[in-house]
């Protein structure tokens, strides 16, 4: 591990600039849940950075979780260059679920780009601080759209719509705009359970013509939606109903054990 170096949060240029890549993760006795997607994201957002040699993602949580074995956390590992020196951040906190069940429809700040979908950068940073200023109540997040009115995400996680005849819908995503882990999940758990489940693009004209709407991140999971925009959606938790448990079978088959077999 020579050529990577541990810069603390405060101090790293990801943090002060927006440079560089991470991935945020539930942490669950010690365990972290969907951790190979993570690994996988993260080893191909390095490839994308030009990185030339192995960085040992999987050691590097090996030692910061050590004294974490017990009780759930959101962890972020973040990698970044730093004086031309590859160097990781480690953040660590107890879980807090997302308490969203309201949207706010509103033009986003960011524009699209060229970045992979694939890899997670701190730009939705941007989103973040229009949030806080928007003063909304902690039940309520943005639902984000470009100028043209297509819809893309809410700030924190990705959005599903269930329309009249129970077929799921994701916005299609263009480069610039991140498909989470919590997405890619759901559409392997949806092809599992061979739910009606496509990605197609929503425009906001569209939205009322949906009679459910959930948000996904592989931290806080499902999250169902009453309303958007003081519109409500009845069907959001009644549809989800009949799935969790399955869902929650899932997660649990995807939790990775860092230390098994060591």
């Amino acid at each position: 591990m020579d050529q990577l170096k541990k810069i603390e949060v405060d101090q790293n240029s990801m943090f002060l600039w927006g440079d560089g890549i991470f991935t945020s993760f539930l942490v669950r006795d010690g365990k972290v849940l969907f951790g190979d997607s993570h690994f996988d994201r993260l080893q191909k957002s390095l490839s994308w950075l030009s990185v030339s040699f192995s960085v040992p993602l999987r050691n590097i949580l090996q030692k910061e979780l050590e004294s974490y074995k017990e009780g759930s956390f959101k962890g972020r590992l973040s990698l970044f260059y730093q004086e031309e020196q590859l160097c990781y951040s480690f953040h660590l906190k107890p879980f807090q679920k997302l308490k969203t069940k309201n949207l706010q429809t509103h033009l986003s700040p960011n524009a699209e780009s060229e970045i992979p979908n694939y890899i997670k950068r701190p730009s939705y940073g941007l989103k973040v601080n229009c949030l806080r200023k928007l003063e909304l109540d902690s039940n309520t997040d943005c639902l984000w759209f470009n100028k043209e009115g297509k819809i893309i995400h809410s700030t924190f996680s990705n959005v599903f719509f269930l329309n009249k005849r129970k077929e799921i819908v994701t916005p299609k995503l263009d480069r610039g705009y991140l498909k989470g882990i919590g997405l890619r999940e759901f559409q392997k758990f949806a092809q599992i359970e061979r739910l009606h489940f496509y990605e197609d693009n929503i425009f906001l004209k569209e939205l009322e013509s949906y009679v459910g709407c959930f948000l996904i991140n592989s931290v806080s999971g499902i999250l169902p939606i009453n309303s958007i925009n003081g519109v409500s959606l009845l069907e959001s938790e009644k549809f989800l109903a009949s799935y969790r448990e399955k869902w929650d079978l899932y997660k649990s088959e995807r939790l990775i054990d860092l230390y098994e077999g060591n």
